[in-house]
């Protein structure tokens, strides 16, 4: 009978340390759960930024070929302010279809 009380204590004490082991595993978890969160937060921030740099960057080539005179930014003004007017065109036409 010493045997079997001694083999509960046992499994009682491994099942409490395992218990921890458990709850710092989730714990780590919800850590790992939050800085994730974190850096799709940071991407996403990151993508908005390089959207906006972009932008800034296409109005000062556009700024740069009004600027120029020679003829390869005269095509590039001309390309872009066509770009712009179709893109207007879009924005248009959806209005219109609401």
């Amino acid at each position: 009978m010493e045997s079997t009380k001694a083999k509960i204590e046992a499994l009682k004490k491994l099942i409490k340390e395992q218990s921890q082991v458990h709850q710092s595993l989730l714990k780590q978890l919800g850590d790992e759960k939050k800085k994730h969160q974190q850096s799709l937060v940071d991407k996403q921030n990151l993508e908005i930024e390089v959207i906006q740099l972009n932008e800034q960057v296409k109005t000062i080539k556009l700024a740069q070929a009004i600027q120029g005179s020679d003829d390869q930014s005269t095509v590039e003004l001309k390309n872009q302010i066509n770009r712009y007017i179709r893109e207007i065109d879009k924005c248009l036409q959806l209005i219109n279809s609401d």
